[in-house]
């Protein structure tokens, strides 16, 4: 398993050819970052009360599943973003 950490700026994420989580604190995951997937088993991590908007899954793919760390946190999915992970 890998870990990868998403930063404030703009991130390039690619997952190894194993199952990956990729971590982003509140307001880190932002239009422009690229995050793929490479297996089965790629996780996407929220840490802290967190509102994601669909626009910021537009470069995100091959997710199997995502992890909200707040009750309070919501996301927003597109059909195509859910379609291609």
């Amino acid at each position: 398993m890998a870990d990868y950490s998403g930063t404030l700026g703009n991130d390039i994420l690619f997952g190894a050819a194993v199952p990956n989580n990729f971590f982003f604190e509140t307001g880190e995951l932002q239009v422009g970052d690229i995050v793929g997937g490479n297996s089965s088993g790629d996780d996407l991590r929220f840490i802290g009360t967190q509102t994601v908007t669909a626009a910021a899954f537009v470069l995100v793919s091959s997710i199997e599943e995502i992890y909200l760390d707040d009750a309070a946190s919501s996301i927003e999915l597109s059909n195509n973003v859910v379609a291609s992970s």
